[in-house]
């Protein structure tokens, strides 16, 4: 048994090619043979030898191996495990995959992992500059209690086949949401849209934001989970310097950007301002520039320039020296934290804005290719006489939305990314929400409201058989009046 501390990782893994890096922590100079095997036989044994820049520049020698499969090495009629073990070692370099492009079990699968779950390291912090230690975690605040009575529902009459249905996504909450952290680790793999793998192989579960398949992972029949998107770790892919991870999906989402990327920038940026780590922003290919301007200007808002920011369009990359804020807790009901909240208010302040609300707004979706108000002539008919105006988020500056919904009293809308600017509303004003029956599940903006003290509702459709959640529908104007009238009492 070698007396070692190894690391390493199989980079590349085809049917045509192996290739990857194994090296000892506690003694960079030395080097190793590994083996390739295939279906648990030994193919060959190679050095690992090869230079590569990115350890050099953290201090290892030539440490790469690389080999080359051929046809002979499999057998006929289907897939094959390939891995990589340290020879006259039982250990196995991490990841794997079937040569064939599928994901195959190997020695150890990664472990998904909720942050919220690692054991307290430090004790609870103000915001202030702090020391990190490898692989440990600060916690910001205290933990909050949240709770709301069920939510009041119109637009579902008492013979509605579906009411039950309707009103189960609207039952009362009660449960705790756990305060900020942010951890740091020496060492990791930061995917497209933020995933965070760590050099212990576990997958931090905060970070992760829609289906594994869409994260460069795969599930096996056991639901272990297994890194597949091997072809996209080249061998150049590092970055030297301490960045922070603020992600957790992509840029276009509004309502996630305000959520929860944004306040884990403006957590870092407090937290972690002596040590004036970079702000990582990724994406596997640019967005728009109107959605990178308004990324751009609300960090900029809460004191993070645009040299204070790297954009990285690999689809992952490891970094030596990496901090992850983390705001919300996954496995909870509510998705808002009270971060979030101090967040909009520091939003608020930058832009100067105290106003008293007046205005009644209308939130139209004409300008989406989906879920419209088909409607939305008769609706506004009935809400104009009460002094209600229309306005399209998508006709307004981002300055000019935080204005105009600072502004407003009462804002009625069907479910939609302009309803994410109730973020911007003062405590107490009002909010209807219009769903159809397709997005029932969706509570963003219902959390956005209760987290800032909005009075809210909900209006549903009559719609019961729309072919897509995509598909514009109906509501009943008599509904929503009722709502305005209930929630305006």
């Amino acid at each position: 048994m070698l007396d070692t501390v190894l690391i390493g990782s199989v980079d590349v893994c085809t049917r045509d090619r192996v290739a990857g890096w194994v090296a000892n922590k506690a003694d960079p100079a030395e080097s190793f043979s590994v083996e390739i095997l295939v279906d648990g036989s030994v193919v060959s044994t190679v050095r690992a030898n090869i230079m590569r820049n990115d350890l050099v520049k953290v201090g290892y020698g030539p440490h790469g191996f690389e080999f080359k499969l051929r046809p002979h090495h499999f057998q006929p009629g289907g897939g094959a495990v390939v891995e990589v073990r340290v020879a006259d070692h039982e250990w196995t370099v991490a990841f794997g995959k079937h040569a064939s492009g599928s994901v195959g079990r190997v020695h150890q699968p990664l472990e998904v992992v909720s942050l919220y779950d690692v054991p307290e390291q430090r004790e609870a912090v103000p915001f202030e500059p702090v020391a990190f230690t490898r692989q440990s975690s600060i916690t910001v605040g205290a933990k909050v209690a949240y709770a709301h009575p069920d939510i009041p529902v119109f637009g579902v009459p008492g013979d509605d086949p579906e009411r039950e249905h309707v009103y189960s996504n609207f039952r009362a909450v009660n449960e705790y949401m756990p305060p900020a952290r942010c951890f740091f680790f020496r060492g990791a793999l930061v995917g497209p849209t933020g995933a965070v793998i760590t050099d212990n192989r576990n997958i931090a579960l905060e970070t992760v934001e829609g289906g594994w398949d869409s994260q460069g992972f795969a599930t096996d029949a056991e639901g272990a989970v297994y890194f597949t998107d091997f072809g996209s770790l080249a061998m150049d892919d590092y970055v030297a310097e301490p960045v922070v991870a603020i992600q957790k999906g992509g840029f276009a989402n509004y309502a996630l950007w305000l959520t929860e990327c944004l306040p884990r920038a403006f957590i870092a940026s407090r937290l972690l301002g002596g040590a004036k780590p970079k702000i990582m922003l990724r994406t596997a290919r640019m967005p728009s520039r109107a959605i990178m301007d308004r990324c751009l200007k609300t960090l900029a808002m809460i004191g993070i320039e645009q040299n204070d920011i790297i954009i990285r369009n690999n689809r992952w990359d490891r970094v030596a020296d990496l901090y992850v804020p983390i705001v919300t807790d996954p496995r909870l009901q509510r998705r808002v934290s009270p971060a979030f909240a101090e967040c909009i208010a520091a939003l608020l302040e930058h832009q100067g804005l105290r106003p008293k609300p007046w205005r009644k707004i209308y939130v139209s979706r004409r300008d989406a290719s989906i879920r419209r108000v088909s409607n939305e002539e008769a609706l506004m008919e009935a809400l104009a006489p009460h002094g209600f105006e229309l306005i399209c988020p998508g006709d307004l500056s981002f300055e000019d939305q935080i204005k105009v919904f600072s502004e407003a009293e009462i804002v009625v809308g069907p479910h939609g990314a302009g309803m994410a600017n109730v973020a911007f509303m003062t405590p107490g004003t009002k909010v209807v929400e219009i769903f159809s029956r397709t997005v029932l599940e969706r509570r963003p903006f219902r959390d956005i409201s209760l987290t800032k003290g909005l009075r809210y509702c909900a209006v549903v459709s009559p719609d019961r058989s729309l072919p897509s959640h995509s598909s514009d529908f109906t509501v009943a104007p008599p509904s929503v009046m009722q709502a305005v009238e209930f929630i305006d009492a």
